[in-house]
């Protein structure tokens, strides 16, 4: 019976079960979701802070540019209405 019973836990000892691979491939399922969701998540704040970024630096360079038009002592006289004078504030 010795080698019976050897024999039997032999064969009872190899490989998975249907079950153990249904059970690791739903866990596998769920981790994917969940790391496909966060992944979606992160590209989708990735492209909003962008667009943030790109608008500013966009506003920058314009304000920049008024600056730089403004700095110009003849460009300033030149935008001053009838009647102005430089410094002097009604």
């Amino acid at each position: 019976m010795a080698i019976g019973n050897a024999r039997q836990s032999k064969y009872t000892e190899q490989g998975f079960t249907i079950l153990e691979i249904l059970v690791a491939i739903a866990l596998l399922g769920i981790l994917t979701s969940v790391l496909t969701a966060t992944l979606t998540g992160s590209l989708s704040l990735n492209r909003q802070a962008q667009k943030q970024l790109d608008t500013t630096s966009n506003a920058q360079q314009v304000m920049e540019n008024v600056r730089n038009a403004w700095s110009v002592q003849t460009n300033y006289k030149r935008r001053l209405g009838p009647g102005e004078v430089m410094g002097e504030h009604r």
